[in-house]
């Protein structure tokens, strides 16, 4: 039911779900009687002759048990059409079946279109089109129970559905040379519109549905146009019209009649169960631009005005002292900078989002995704109820978050932590592969070598469709938003977030798949895949259920291959090009030179420590180095204000960027990581220094040039040799008097990896300290790196 009138007066929408091929269709009416209904359905059915069976009454529709679908003119209607009436108990829903969980689909889809539209929800008078719009690419989209989708499975068709657009995204609509305003110098070429549906003629998607957009909210009648341009930005206005052939089906006629206002909705009850839930707490205050009162104005530093600051610095002072001396106001610039680091510590929850199911679903933009999330796991048939024999119950939690798209996500996940060993998994079976940071780039340097293109797929709802170990059966409580009857309960029978050995089991089958096309792994890498056609390497990378593919230009049937034997495995693949591939921007220009760097991450990271305004360094730690101890822990009068500071999670963040990407802080950031524990206001203004460092550095990235010499084999092996440096120190570290190792590693001249670590013994000499630099660095990249490229016939 419409929350007001439509466009075209509509009030009321029927779903008819064809369980055959799985199309599902909408019929609208205004008041929903019978005799209106007799003439929606006949129009249906005049519409979609296929779905007769005139004289034989073997087909049947089941209907819900109103009077308007029980009168006479009705089930007469049907009758004439070749079909019987079977109504469905009260309350019963068709007890969850195939039909219901399709309608829930469909809703689900025009909730999220609706809600979610940019830059605002759409309004209630396009509630059909948004039905429509639901339905439509339903057709269209994959569904995991078939492995392909509806519209493939009727005509044999298939429609590449990343080109399609979002409900009520913003488009421009073409006018026609002729009918344009040549006396005025600026006459608009195209009228701004939402799209609201296609009309699905052709597979190429030619023909939209739209409605003009005559701003203050005020929108047009429903038009179909050819030329529709899918552009945001204004300066679509400037460009020429020649571009665009002419449109006779949409004509820039006189602006349609304002839509009356929509009336408030009545707010919604407080039900009891949720009456005492808290409120949200207020949004954490953003940290100011600039820097406090200048430190000379400040009478005291932040440990008062008994502390022994040096007066004077005379030359020949000992380096701490320069630290010290400026720490007086660099340690309060720090925090302060820092706010919104110190901001998430105290609140890591955006308050836009609630705590916990009974908040959520009070909201409908919260519980379309909660519908959205209920519906994988009954489209997936992850959970299945069986009698209650008093078996060992793992509860289940709803998290929610807001994504950086804006897109709401509700997830559904188990307690692993409460699972019991050896009765609920097998603690042996936990482990799930991801292919290593080194592999990601020899992949890079190979794919630049032989001038291969890439492809960027990822599986959606990957762990749900994937089934559970038969050895070891394990169940749940009840989550909220389902229920069972009495007596019984609910067995995991899909792959459930959270399962410990829910990793495990979806990259068997990940690995089933891929071996299905042919590709081998290598026993250094168990997610870097390969095979050879033609003289050439194909390549695979795969970190959980994303994954990149490498192949000539003229190979990429190889992965329309992968992508098929995905799709019969009940798995659904998106197009994830021009997305990040482990946190890592992942791209190549036209030379075929392969590109890595983090510099979002960077920017992210910067913003939120509130440094993006400050000057950069140019090294990444002061001129005399990270000569940091435990001596620079924090005091007791100081362990207050510096606990504050969230130096671990600064020093994860970084850690990630640099294991990818960042070699030029490997050195000073595991220094830095040796005193996440009772970090002192020294160790936080060296890590405000890596911090503004990478303001300067950001946007360096790896390159991995294309190769210019034979292509032949020989000259291949010649030009894809490793190359290792490794170094050491001797006593580095002034805590143990370990030494410090480092290395790095290149294939064809190109950097692929990189490591810095504290000895695990003290070296007596500077020959001992290297010679354990070498064999880590032979442990740690070397064998492994040159097993890859051995086993895939590089000597």
């Amino acid at each position: 039911q419409a929350p007001t009138k439509s466009l075209a007066g509509n009030k009321y929408c029927d779903l008819i779900t064809d369980l055959t091929n799985h199309w599902i269709h909408p019929v609208f009416t205004r008041n929903r009687t019978a005799e209106e209904l007799v003439r929606a359905v006949s129009g249906f059915f005049n519409k979609h002759p296929e779905l007769l069976r005139a004289g034989s009454l073997d087909r049947f529709i089941r209907c819900d048990p109103e009077p308007s679908y029980r009168s006479t003119e009705f089930v007469a209607c049907l009758s004439s059409f070749g079909y019987a009436v079977e109504g469905t108990p009260p309350r019963d829903k068709h007890a969850g079946g195939i039909a219901e969980r399709s309608i829930g689909l469909i809703i689900s889809k025009a909730n999220v279109s609706l809600f979610s539209a940019k830059p605002k929800k759409a309004p209630g008078a396009v509630w059909d089109l948004a039905i429509q719009y639901a339905c439509t690419t339903h057709a269209f989209n994959y569904c995991a129970a078939l492995g392909d989708s509806p519209y493939h499975y009727t005509t044999g068709r298939h429609v590449d559905i990343k080109h399609l657009h979002p409900f009520w995204c913003k488009c421009w609509v073409h006018i026609p040379l002729e009918l344009r305003n040549y006396k005025k110098i600026d006459a608009p070429r195209a009228y701004p519109a939402f799209l609201v549906g296609y009309a699905f003629t052709t597979i190429e998607f030619k023909q939209y549905y739209v409605v003009q957009d005559y701003g203050k909210g005020r929108i047009g009648k429903v038009r179909m146009s050819k030329d529709v341009v899918f552009d945001d930005y204004e300066s679509y206005l400037e460009r020429t019209a020649h571009e665009y052939p002419h449109d006779p089906e949409y004509l820039p006629d006189q602006p349609d009649p304002e839509l009356e206002p929509e009336p408030e909705p009545e707010p919604m009850p407080e039900p009891a169960a949720v009456a005492d839930v808290p409120p949200l707490p207020p949004l954490f205050p953003p940290p100011p631009r600039e820097y406090p009162v200048p430190i000379a104005q400040e009478p005291y530093g932040p440990w008062g005005p008994d502390f022994n600051y040096p007066a004077v610095l005379h030359k020949g002072h000992e380096p701490d002292a320069v630290y010290w001396y400026h720490l007086r106001g660099e340690y309060q610039l720090a925090q302060h900078a820092h706010a919104g680091y110190i901001g998430a510590a105290k609140a890591v929850i955006d308050p836009r989002v609630p705590k916990n199911f009974a908040a959520a679903i009070k909201d409908p933009i919260w519980a379309a995704a909660i519908d959205k999330e209920l519906t994988k796991f009954e489209v997936n048939l992850c959970l299945h109820a069986v009698p209650d024999t008093g078996q060992h119950k793992v509860p289940m939690m709803w998290l929610f978050n807001i994504k950086t798209d804006g897109t709401h996500k509700a997830r559904l996940v188990v307690r692993g932590d409460q699972m019991i060993p050896y009765i609920d998994f097998d603690p042996n079976a936990v482990y799930c592969g991801n292919v290593s940071a080194c592999s990601t780039k020899i992949a890079a340097k190979i794919a630049a070598t032989y001038q291969l293109v890439k492809r960027d797929g990822d599986i959606v709802g990957a762990y749900l469709v994937t089934r559970t170990s038969p050895d070891f059966k394990w169940y749940i409580q009840t989550p909220q938003g389902y229920k069972i009857k009495d007596g019984e309960v609910i067995e995991a029978v899909g792959n459930i977030y959270g399962a410990p050995t829910a990793g495990q089991n979806f990259s068997k089958e990940f690995d089933r798949c891929v071996a299905e096309c042919g590709y081998k792994n290598t026993p250094w890498d168990l997610k870097f895949f390969y095979k050879w056609v033609d003289n050439r390497p194909i390549l695979l990378i795969a970190h959980s259920d994303d994954f990149r593919w490498f192949g000539g230009a003229d190979q990429t049937h190889e992965w329309e291959l992968l992508l098929a034997t995905f799709n019969s495995h009940k798995y659904e693949i998106t197009d994830s090009a021009g997305k990040e591939f482990i946190g890592v921007h992942f791209y190549r220009d036209d030379s075929f030179n392969y590109y890595m760097d983090q510099e979002r991450m960077l920017d992210d990271i910067l913003k939120e420590a509130n440094l993006s305004g400050h000057k950069g360094e140019h090294l990444p730690y002061p001129l005399d180095g990270p000569s940091l101890s435990k001596q620079d822990n924090a005091t007791d009068e100081e362990r207050p204000k510096c606990q504050k500071y969230p130096y671990r999670r600064v020093v994860g963040q970084l850690m990630y960027g640099m294991v990818h990407t960042l070699v030029t802080i490997m050195y000073a950031l595991n220094v830095l990581s040796r005193y996440g524990n009772d970090p002192g206001p020294r160790h936080i203004k060296f890590l405000t220094h890596l911090l503004k460092y990478l303001k300067y550095a950001k946007k360096d990235r790896l390159i991995f040039k294309a190769y210019e010499g034979k292509r032949d084999h020989e000259s291949y092996t010649a030009h894809l040799q490793l190359h290792f440096q490794c170094d050491a120190d001797l006593g580095g570290n002034l805590d143990n008097g370990h030494s410090q190792t480092s290395y790095l590693g290149y294939l064809g001249g190109d950097l692929i990896c990189w490591g810095s670590t504290d000895q695990g013994s003290v070296s007596t000499s500077t020959a001992e300290s290297e010679i354990k630099a070498v064999a880590h660095a032979l442990k740690a990249e070397v064998i492994a790196c040159r097993g890859i490229l051995n086993t895939m016939g590089w000597i």
